[in-house]
């Protein structure tokens, strides 16, 4: 809660009153965003009332009739009068202030009398030739010294001399080392403030750091039994390394022994697969080549394309290039605001929408290729899809996929042109 020291607590409404702020010294004249100038401009509070109070960049002005109070009593004396008193040479017989007050401003002005608990301000500029007094001289409430307290001081000081010297000697040692030194310590001061910036830099890196080291300390805490049981087994194997010793000398002098049969070996697997490399270049060329005769076994692998040719005329027009079952590998699509599809990388397609987005017109398009593509919500559902140009849906109209979550649409395609990709969605499978 406030204190009401400052405005924390309060709406503007209720405190726009007691802000004060600078204005033109005219009534009618507008709020101007300007500081102090050369002109005197009136103090005012928020709802617009004036104060005695002005200001400018020279001056401070208390307007009109307006009365000057210091110390909490009114000042009743012109400006004029004031000027005169400060400016006036000549003895002043008596001076009562209401608070035992005197102020000497000038040279010149010699008082006569003065109540005893009068207090006398001295202009700082003032110089006093003489100064007599029947009893003792008091400053900041102490009395001045009598000659007999300074002469005894003197005499201390005296004494105090050789000491003083001493002193003196210590200091300007002390400053011509300070002196030599400055070099060195500005040199420092500025390697330090160096250090501080990029302590304060890295203070986020120290940060993770500790938070690292912190983690690693913990685990290798954790850890200490597993190492122990590490040791244990490393120590085994270095026993039994150390039994096996005499066995591992006896394989290396077998090795040495056989590596005139191995060297042979060696040479005649080289020539055989020679001869197998020859032997397959001529019978089964990897490309360019033709192949020829008939190919048979129970698995037959393809990498890559298949071209046919005429043969329809060599099979007949009822070619049955397939028995059993043909598998065509279901390709996983990239979710995101925009999704691509690559004709060349597949033939059937899954997707799930994480979000609205829109599939694109396919790439790499081969007139005659058929395919699906799974279309499958998240778990948030009501996902919507749009769809490129090239896709080409029945009477030109887009299908609303479901909404369900985790609900399954298929859309079937078959590749008319490479711009055109005809297309129909079946939808809610469970």
């Amino acid at each position: 809660m406030s204190t009401g020291n400052d405005f924390t607590s309060y709406e503007i409404i209720n405190t726009y009153r007691t802000l004060l702020y600078a204005s033109s010294t005219t009534p009618s004249s507008a709020i101007l965003n300007e500081g102090f100038t050369t002109n005197l401009k009136n103090i005012r509070s928020g709802d617009g009332t004036n104060s005695p109070l002005q200001i400018s960049s020279d001056y401070v002005n208390i307007n009109g009739s307006s009365k000057l109070m210091l110390d909490g009593t009114i000042l009743t004396a012109s400006a004029s009068t004031l000027n005169t008193l400060a400016a006036g040479t000549g003895t002043v017989t008596k001076i009562t202030t209401g608070d035992n007050t005197v102020l000497f401003t000038e040279a010149g002005v010699t008082v006569a009398t003065a109540e005893t608990s009068l207090t006398a301000v001295v202009n700082p500029t003032l110089s006093i030739t003489n100064l007599y007094a029947s009893t003792g001289i008091f400053l900041a409430g102490s009395a001045i010294p009598s000659t007999a307290d300074i002469a005894a001081v003197s005499a201390l000081t005296s004494v105090n001399a050789t000491a003083i010297t001493s002193i003196n000697t210590v200091v300007a040692a002390v400053s011509a080392l300070t002196s030599v030194n400055t070099t060195a310590i500005t040199s420092i001061n500025t390697v330090v403030a160096a250090v501080s910036a990029l302590t304060s830099v890295n203070t986020t890196a120290i940060t993770s750091i500790n938070t690292i080291v912190a983690a690693v300390s913990a685990l290798t805490s954790v850890n200490t039994t597993a190492i122990t049981s590490i040791n244990t087994v490393v120590a085994a194997v270095s026993a039994l390394t150390s039994v096996n010793a005499t066995a591992i000398t006896s394989i290396n002098a077998v090795v040495t022994i056989n590596i005139g049969a191995i060297t042979s070996i060696n040479s005649k697997i080289t020539a055989v697969s020679a001869a197998l490399a020859t032997s397959i270049a001529n019978h089964l060329p990897l490309a360019g080549g033709t192949l020829s005769g008939g190919v048979s076994g129970t698995d037959l692998v393809l990498s890559g394309g298949l071209g046919l040719g005429t043969v329809t005329a060599f099979l007949g027009k009822k070619a049955r290039m397939i028995s059993g079952a043909a598998i065509v590998d279901i390709v996983s699509l990239t979710d995101g605001v925009n999704i691509s599809v690559d004709l060349n990388s597949g033939q059937n397609f899954a997707l799930t929408l994480a979000g609205n987005r829109t599939l694109d017109n396919p790439t790499n398009c081969v007139a005659g290729q058929v395919g699906s593509i799974f279309i499958v919500q998240d778990g948030t559902g009501s996902r919507t899809l749009a769809y490129g140009s090239s896709w080409d849906f029945p009477g030109g109209t887009v299908p609303v996929l479901t909404t369900d979550v985790a609900g399954v649409d298929r859309l079937d395609y078959i590749v008319q042109t490479s711009t055109d990709v005809q297309a129909l969605v079946t939808k809610a499978y469970s």
